[in-house]
């Protein structure tokens, strides 16, 4: 929705999501959760630690994902956008249908590794005394019943963090090959449209009829509208 926000072509809508994304983005994780945890009490908030973690983990995050996909979507050629305008999507259907899906997975290297920033960035919940798995640790390497296992605990814990990040990565790199596999536009079955390629000619006509670019697959949509003016003009030749 932050990124949607940022790309808006309207001003009053722009330029705020424009600054609550970059002022979430420039306050640290750890400042923003000691500001719900230890700030919004003093005004009469009182708020719980899984709450506080959770709000400033997914408020910071979400804008550094915002911006990403904003970058993605940004990064795409034009003509995408054009072509979607060119078989009569609206800008909400180019956006959904378009945009979002390629951005996704052009940017999807860099979402993983916020994930897995955002995995770690919940150790900074002890501070606070959330009860996670750092706090655990340090819970367990103080217990004298079993002698301090101070070494111990550090090596289980970041064994387990080791363990997660690994499981992130090994899901993006399959949901990667996954999306590489499949196509590009999926179709479903053979419908056809009337497309105007703008005026006629002595024997001719302007109007071709062409399968309708929604139901090809294997190609952009791009190449598609390349192939449909192709057409036209064989036709009215």
């Amino acid at each position: 929705m932050l990124a949607i926000g940022r790309l808006s072509d309207h001003k009053w809508v722009r330029v705020p999501f424009t600054t609550v994304t970059e002022l979430f983005r420039a306050v640290p994780v750890l400042v923003m959760m000691m500001l719900l945890y230890y700030g919004l009490p003093s005004v009469g908030v009182k708020m719980d630690p899984y709450w506080a973690v959770v709000i400033a983990l997914v408020v910071y995050n979400g804008s550094v994902l915002a911006e990403a996909l904003r970058a993605g979507i940004e990064s795409l050629p034009k003509g995408q956008k054009e072509a979607g305008y060119a078989i009569g999507l609206r800008k909400s259907g180019v956006m959904r249908l378009i945009l979002l899906p390629q951005a996704v997975r052009a940017m999807l290297p860099v979402i993983v590794a916020q994930l897995v920033v955002t995995m770690k960035d919940t150790a900074l919940g002890f501070i606070i005394t959330y009860p996670e798995l750092l706090y655990l640790a340090k819970q367990l390497s103080s217990n004298v019943q079993f002698e301090r296992p101070r070494l111990q605990s550090s090596f289980v814990i970041g064994g387990i963090y080791i363990i997660m990040c690994l499981i992130l990565s090994g899901i993006a790199k399959w949901l990667e090959v996954r999306t590489n596999k499949s196509p590009r536009v999926r179709g479903h079955g053979g419908a056809a449209v009337v497309v105007d390629f703008g005026g006629t000619e002595a024997g001719g006509s302007g109007i071709a009829t062409v399968a309708d670019p929604r139901h090809r697959q294997g190609e952009t949509l791009t190449e598609i509208i390349a192939t449909q003016q192709d057409d036209g003009k064989k036709h009215q030749d």
